[in-house]
């Protein structure tokens, strides 16, 4: 395989495990003939012989069942009025936590990158109850 198809495979890969496809990025794979072939001759077809509204919905629903449903729960990022992330107990929703006993198990914590790495990072964390 050639650097640039790699380079293509993981570009899509990158889009389509962020977020739902969106009408632009549906149109600008329809267009691909190239990238659809390497994902598969039967993507091809399907995209060939379906109407584009129809796979952007079978598209969608298929991203929701994977990535949205049966995900970990993950705290989201609290920031302040300088758009600016809060860290530790100046996050509210850490300061929640620890002030009913909870602790972070450190042993559980995940960091997993969600599109290009230095934009988005998840952290997957589990905080033990107080006993």
């Amino acid at each position: 395989m050639d650097d640039r198809t790699r380079l293509y495979i993981y570009a899509f890969l990158s889009r389509i495990f962020t977020e739902e496809l969106d009408e632009k990025a549906l149109r600008d794979l329809a267009g691909n003939e190239e990238l659809l072939k390497t994902i598969g001759e039967d993507t091809a077809e399907w995209f060939q012989r379906s109407d584009l509204e129809k796979i952007g919905e079978e598209l969608n629903i298929d991203y929701n069942s994977l990535f949205v449903i049966h995900n970990h729960p993950i705290e989201s990022s609290v920031t302040d009025s300088k758009n600016e992330i809060l860290v530790g107990l100046q996050n509210p929703v850490m300061q929640f936590y620890f002030s009913r006993g909870y602790d972070l198990n450190m042993e559980r914590l995940q960091a997993v990158c969600a599109g290009p790495c230095r934009y988005r990072v998840r952290i997957y964390a589990e905080y033990d109850k107080p006993e």
